[in-house]
């Protein structure tokens, strides 16, 4: 403890020197002890050294009535911790307010209301505002942003000169001549596998949503048209000089024409033949559900079209389906087609209701039998519930092909 009032009294010089002596080692030490000075003085500083782990240093205030402490001192650890707030000058970029004696151009300083940058040799690295933090804001210093794993030293990578975003290794690839902003480039299982788990009661699982506006702005939702492509899943293959040849392509594409809650869409699957460098459309799911080939030599579907009051002037709608079931309550004086698809096949089934007898005439600017020259016909069971069925194939709009009738079936 070195504490003493600072009051020399007359006395003789051995004496006057042991004073004079105990005042300067009070002064020297900050006046510390336990307790505060028994005689104190306006802005005197002391330490109360009760606790090695809590030294506290005061300042008295202007009136000498009371105490402000200022820091604690902590002499285990050797920590000096501000109790109240320090308030700094605004500083710059290439003379920070907060900074270090060996890199004084390296810290934190003001650089407006409610903003605080950090700068490192003077350059701009990150920006705490009111707003959020940002890195390289306005892109004014070019500083890429980088973090670290155990085993990954470019986990995540945003690389401000290619305005790219990489994951794994900050190596950029590019596909298919086109270097994306967004990589994840993998060498082992564990990084080349994207994981998505949904955990929840009920039957939904995870999606994948692409999707697609006409307008050139973000937020503005033009209608799209006819043949636009929703969205792909490109397949691309090292060939030994680059990665720029497609091998296989999945496409969602307009199939007609789209209004509000309304998007006909098709499916498009593609490959690459060998020897080739470019994707050939190898089959299409269409809006209707068709399922085609380009080339048109094959089609299917599952699910039938019914008219249940087959009778008189009936029209089969194609593009309601590949496979039509038709039930006669009546003689069909005129069967024509509609919205047939070049390649498009499948069945129509031709039940007799209970009474039986009823027949069918084609249109022959829609139907072609074979030998039927331009009077297309076919011959059906006259059997009452009796069910019969025949093949049919889009040569072309207009040309439904029929082929000989299977009857009495089942």
């Amino acid at each position: 403890m070195s504490q003493h009032d600072m009051n020399i009294a007359n006395q003789g010089f051995p004496a006057f020197r042991a004073d004079l002596n105990n005042a300067l080692v009070a002064l020297a030490s900050t006046s510390n002890g336990t307790s505060a000075p028994s005689t104190t003085f306006a802005y005197q500083m002391w330490v109360d050294t009760t606790t090695a782990a809590g030294n506290i240093l005061y300042i008295r205030n202007s009136a000498n009535d009371g105490n402000i402490e200022i820091a604690r001192i902590n002499q285990t650890t050797g920590k000096f911790i501000f109790s109240e707030t320090a308030q700094f000058e605004d500083g710059s970029a290439g003379a920070p307010s907060i900074s270090f004696i060996s890199d004084a151009d390296t810290g934190f300083y003001r650089q407006g209301t409610n903003r605080m940058d950090g700068v490192a040799g003077g350059t701009i690295g990150f920006t705490l505002s009111d707003t959020g933090v940002v890195i390289n804001e306005n892109s004014e210093n070019g500083m890429d942003f980088r973090i670290e794993s155990t085993n990954d030293a470019s986990k995540f990578f945003v690389d401000a000169s290619t305005d790219q975003i990489i994951v794994h290794n900050g190596t950029s690839i590019s596909i298919g001549g086109i270097l994306s902003e967004y990589q994840v480039n993998a060498i082992d299982d564990a990084q080349g596998t994207s994981a998505f788990t949904r955990f929840s009661a009920d039957a939904t699982g995870h999606s994948i949503a692409l999707g697609k506006s006409r307008a050139a702005a973000v937020g503005t939702f033009t209608v799209v048209q006819d043949n636009d492509v929703l969205g792909s899943i490109d397949f691309y293959g090292a060939d030994g000089t680059d990665m720029a040849t497609p091998g296989a392509k999945i496409s969602a594409r307009v199939n007609g024409t789209p209004g509000a809650n309304d998007l006909p869409t098709e499916l498009v699957f593609g490959t690459t033949a060998d020897g080739a460098n470019s994707i050939t459309e190898r089959l299409t799911i269409s809006q209707a559900g068709h399922i085609a080939t380009v080339s048109g030599n094959a089609s299917t579907s599952s699910t039938p079209a019914t008219n249940s009051t087959a009778t008189g002037s009936v029209a089969v709608d194609f593009a309601t389906g590949d496979n039509h079931h038709l039930t006669l309550t009546g003689n069909v004086t005129s069967l024509t087609a509609s919205n047939e698809t070049a390649g498009q096949s499948g069945v129509i089934v031709f039940t007799q209701d209970g009474t039986g007898g009823r027949t069918v005439s084609l249109s022959a600017s829609d139907y072609e039998t074979a030998g039927g020259g331009g009077s297309p016909a076919i011959t059906l069971s006259s059997a009452a519930s009796a069910v019969d069925v025949v093949p049919y194939y889009v040569r072309a709009s207009g040309s439904v092909v029929l082929g000989t009738p299977l009857l009495a079936v089942g």
